[in-house]
């Protein structure tokens, strides 16, 4: 009975459509997270806002983004996980820290840093257990290898892999291919992140129904198949 009386209160707290949050997961802060339509949130997974009562949210996650198990949500200033992502199992957004300005202060009390932003774009491929450092920024439509570690900025339809991730391939719009990073024709264009929605956005009904089935993946207590 606890479960069901906590995933109703979630699904009221976020009113968008076709939220799913396994019963198990943890968010402290809600009233400063934003979840969009069809999210799915897998099991265990752990939302920390350091600093509340804000105007704006701390953590914003786009609609029909599916968010792996174990998933750990840490934020400073602002951490925004943009539409249509995927995020493989145990990914980290480690937007604050405690602080350590004062060695002589137990950890414990120094306090937590609030200045960080994550901000990852329109449908990403987050591979399992990748890490996304205060201040980095993930471009539009890229991947990011499992176990990176993302710091800084990471261009639209860009593959990143390693730690420090660095970029290894782009994809070519005109050639409609990935290549090497270094092979990008010169002067290749790219939508601009407003245009690239608008065609992702085609395929709202695919993505509401398969919301809906993916919620298996994200709940063991939804059973087998």
């Amino acid at each position: 009975m606890i479960p069901l009386l906590k995933r109703w209160f979630r699904r009221a707290k976020f009113d968008a459509p076709g939220v799913y949050l396994d019963p198990s997961v943890q968010i402290l802060g809600m009233d400063s997270v934003e979840i969009g339509e069809g999210v799915v949130m897998g099991e265990q997974s752990w939302l920390n806002v350091n600093h509340r009562g804000g105007d704006t949210k701390a953590i914003v996650i786009g609609k029909f983004t599916f968010v792996g198990r174990r998933a750990f949500f840490t934020s400073g200033s602002r951490i925004t996980v943009g539409p249509y992502c995927v995020l493989g199992p145990e990914c980290h957004f480690l937007g604050a820290a405690h602080s350590f300005s004062d060695p002589f202060k137990p950890s414990l009390v120094a306090g937590v840093t609030d200045t960080g932003v994550i901000d990852i774009g329109a449908n990403c491929f987050l591979g399992a257990r990748a890490s996304f450092l205060a201040d980095c920024h993930v471009g539009f439509g890229s991947v990011i290898g499992a176990a990176a570690v993302v710091r800084g900025t990471i261009p639209p339809l860009s593959l990143a892999v390693g730690n420090p991730a660095r970029v290894i391939k782009r994809y070519d719009v005109a050639g409609a291919r990935w290549v090497h990073a270094d092979a990008l024709p010169s002067g290749a264009g790219f939508p601009s992140e407003e245009e690239y929605l608008a065609t992702l956005s085609k395929l709202d009904g695919q993505c509401r129904h398969f919301s809906k089935s993916a919620r298996i993946a994200a709940s063991s207590c939804l059973g087998s198949l």
